[in-house]
């Protein structure tokens, strides 16, 4: 390990200090979040619709795992950390949602009026909300007895069964056949894709966690570093045992005369 190496440099110090790694991972998380965002409108602007949250559904977790192995971090700790950002965040999308009339659902003379529509609609996007904080608060208590990496997956079932659902009371898609929907099929596609990886994660977990933390990259900018910390350390050997030795003599000197 990189901290293996004695040294008086405290830049270096500061560097390879436990705090400020577990603050860069914390800051890379967050990063990542905004990056899938990107994917959203990515994955939404192919379907012809901007604000498409399965683009990060579909997408993070392969987001998560290179960002871990670029720089050699354990993907199922990213995942565990990120997890339940994600249906927090969904919860202030909806409440937003609601205000600003979009997502809306089917008329119903006792929802609430739609300044966008001009309709009187079920408050569809509250009832996501409701469900999003569910989602919340079961990633919070199931990551207490869950095996490490399996909360992605969780909010991924989950969400993708709860959106299935709540999307029958939605009013702006037609539906393809009887009263099935094009999300329902994208609910369904992020169900099977979360057993997917819940099952990958719970069988191969630790060989991912291994392959990332011994990342080419990762291990090439460590061999790297450590190399310039080794002969920094070194360096500083030689200044101070030649400073010892020439007070030593100095001392002999003076003792002479």
């Amino acid at each position: 390990m990189i901290s293996a190496y004695p040294t008086e440099n405290k830049v270096v110090k500061f560097f390879i200090s436990k705090n400020f790694l577990a603050a860069f991972e914390t800051v890379l998380t967050v990063a990542t979040y905004l990056l899938s965002t990107t994917f959203m409108g990515i994955f939404g602007a192919m379907i012809g619709d901007v604000n498409n949250y399965f683009g990060m559904v579909y997408f993070i977790a392969l987001l998560l795992l290179f960002t871990a192995y670029l720089i050699g971090l354990n993907p199922l700790k990213q995942a565990d950390t990120f997890a339940p950002s994600i249906p927090f965040s969904l919860i202030l999308a909806k409440i937003g949602c609601f205000f600003t009339g979009c997502c809306h659902g089917y008329e119903w003379k006792y929802g609430y009026y739609n300044m966008k529509t001009g309709l009187v609609e079920f408050p569809v996007q509250l009832l996501e909300a409701t469900e999003a904080l569910f989602i919340f608060i079961f990633l919070l208590c199931y990551k207490k007895k869950s095996k490490p990496g399996t909360l992605l997956p969780m909010f991924t079932i989950l969400y993708s069964g709860l959106r299935f659902f709540s999307e029958f009371l939605r009013g702006e898609a037609e539906p393809m056949f009887w009263i099935i929907k094009p999300y329902h099929l994208f609910c369904i596609a992020g169900v099977i894709l979360g057993v997917a990886e819940y099952w990958f994660i719970t069988r191969y977990g630790n060989k991912l966690v291994e392959i990332c933390e011994n990342s080419f990259i990762c291990n090439f900018v460590e061999k790297r570093l450590t190399a310039r910390i080794k002969k920094k350390a070194d360096a500083q050997k030689t200044v101070v045992h030649h400073h010892k030795r020439k007070k030593k003599n100095t001392k002999k000197t003076t003792h002479k005369k």
